[in-house]
């Protein structure tokens, strides 16, 4: 498996996260005209971690989890529920911040973490 097979199943896999945003979860980018509000995940970087074997070399890969839609409020509350879908695999989130984009009037959140493999 993939981190981000990984990390679809423990999004997706999150009965909080999936009663907010339902099957809209997405590699990369939200689809275009999804209903919102909605979650994009994305490795943003990549970092490999050697040791003296190498055949235990591990990497740690920084993920980017975002929500967006149209109600701040709603999207809060999936940024919430991305939180608990994280904690639930024992991956504790490194960052959390907000956004607005007022040319798409949509809010944005973003919750960054690490992923070890």
């Amino acid at each position: 498996m993939s981190i981000e097979s990984d990390i679809y199943d423990a999004l997706s896999g999150a009965a909080g996260l999936a009663a907010l945003v339902s099957d809209r979860i997405y590699p990369s980018a939200i689809a275009q005209g999804a209903s919102l509000p909605a979650v994009a995940f994305a490795r943003v970087e990549t970092e490999y971690v050697n040791t003296l074997v190498p055949a235990t070399a591990m990497k740690r890969a920084r993920i980017a989890v975002q929500a967006w839609g149209p109600v701040q409020a709603d999207v809060e509350a999936v940024g919430d529920a991305i939180e608990v879908a994280l904690l639930a695999v024992n991956v504790p989130p490194e960052g959390r911040f907000a956004t607005f984009d007022a040319e798409m009037g949509l809010y944005g959140l973003t919750v960054e973490f690490d992923w070890w493999a």
